[in-house]
């Protein structure tokens, strides 16, 4: 039958980890497997806790979670490697329900399963039913495949190895991390029926901070490749006074980063939103008894399509506002002709319209409302035309609609 390997990493966890020990030791699963604890540089008695099982203990001084993760599973000789938190119980059909589905599913490399929380306060209620249970039917519904919690996942020991195992840089996520990673190897799938028990303090003590840690690293390592924090606060039943210090620090840190985030995002609004009075008084709409359509057409010309629109707009006897880029101009310019000569307002939008306009030296943009207006002149025929930057062309043409 297939061997199966356990590893689970342990830190300052003498008092949850018999919980999971004796589960482990429970399986019904009549093939051969270990139980490897990583002993992650503990200061209390999590060492002599694991040796008093029937399990093997790996020591890895190296704090971190991916330390013990790559410690562990270094030293693992399953064919299939499972992993579970110290504070985490399985159910007893845990690693027969794993093999049982790759025997089954010969093109799947990770098997996972859901997590309950064990004595949620109010606090992690509503983290299992809001987020976590969101975020499952998002990620549930991936074409690409979902993630793994890291209490409760298995991968296949070729995979893993072929993925390039856990990655150093990453403890938050690593489980994140490396699912994505096999999902280019092979299937990643998820027992929803196995589920595994695990403690709720973190987020009984600290739900915003861990929370916004959480929500915050996920955004960062999908937007840049790259965790934006190291690892979540320590968290312990009965701590040392050192690690309650440290977890202060932790929490302040959070609070600041927040606080940051909430400026940044207020200043990006400010400076680029075209309605925004942050730098001075801005006209973007104004009041009209008439019914007044402002009609728009940006980024032109572009033919076939903006022929059609004239035909269109002739037929209707409708004018309207084309905002107009000068490198398009250049290579239509009997388009811009036409624009004119047929009652419509031009407006200039920039050369090239460039991504991130408005954070754009001024010289810069001088010379992108500079070339555009040349072109667009000589063109249209024109003494000069409407000009609006990428992303106040609406507000522009509404106002010449009202005049």
């Amino acid at each position: 039958m297939t061997r199966v390997s356990v590893v689970v990493p342990a830190f300052n966890e003498e008092e949850l980890l018999p919980q999971c020990l004796e589960s482990l030791l429970a399986q019904d699963y009549q093939g051969e497997f270990e139980i490897l604890v990583v002993d992650n540089g503990s200061t209390d008695g999590t060492s002599r806790v694991a040796r008093g099982y029937d399990v093997k203990v790996v020591s890895e001084p190296t704090r971190g979670y991916s330390q013990a993760l790559i410690a562990g599973f270094s030293a693992a000789a399953g064919d299939i490697i499972a992993c579970t938190d110290a504070d985490s119980v399985v159910p007893p059909d845990w690693i027969s329900s794993l093999v049982r589905e790759y025997d089954r599913r010969p093109g799947v490399v990770a098997i996972g399963g859901e997590i309950d929380f064990t004595c949620p306060n109010w606090k992690s209620r509503l983290l299992m039913l809001c987020f976590i249970r969101l975020f499952n039917r998002i990620d549930r519904e991936s074409r690409g495949g979902p993630h793994l919690w890291g209490a409760n996942m298995s991968v296949r020991r070729d995979a893993f190895l072929a993925a390039g195992g856990w990655n150093p840089r990453f403890s938050l996520q690593a489980d994140s991390e490396l699912s994505e990673r096999l999902r280019t190897i092979g299937r990643v799938m998820v027992l929803e029926s196995l589920r595994v028990r695990t403690s709720s303090r973190r987020w009984n003590r600290s739900f915003f901070v861990n929370a916004f840690i959480y929500a915050t690293n996920w955004a960062w390592f999908h937007a840049f490749g790259v965790p934006l924090y190291r690892d979540f606060p320590i968290i312990r039943d009965h701590e040392l006074p050192v690690t309650v210090q440290r977890r202060r620090r932790d929490r302040r840190v959070a609070y600041l980063t927040c606080a940051a985030i909430v400026l940044l995002c207020a200043a990006g609004y400010a400076a680029l939103e075209p309605q925004s009075d942050a730098f001075g008084l801005t006209y973007w709409s104004g009041s009209s008894r008439q019914k007044l359509v402002a009609l728009t057409f940006d980024d032109g010309p572009n033919e076939p399509y903006t022929s059609r629109v004239l035909d269109i707009l002739k037929r209707e006897h409708v004018r309207a506002t084309f905002f107009l880029i000068g490198s398009n101009v250049r290579r239509s310019p009997g388009s811009v002709a036409r624009i004119v000569q047929e009652g419509h307002v031009v407006g200039n939008h920039s050369d090239t319209h460039p991504v991130g306009f408005a954070l754009q030296r001024q010289s810069q943009m001088r010379r992108e409302v500079d070339r555009a207006e040349v072109s667009i002149q000589a063109a249209g025929d024109l003494s000069e035309s409407l000009q609006a930057a990428p992303g106040l062309e609406i507000s522009l043409a509404h106002e010449r609609a009202q005049r």
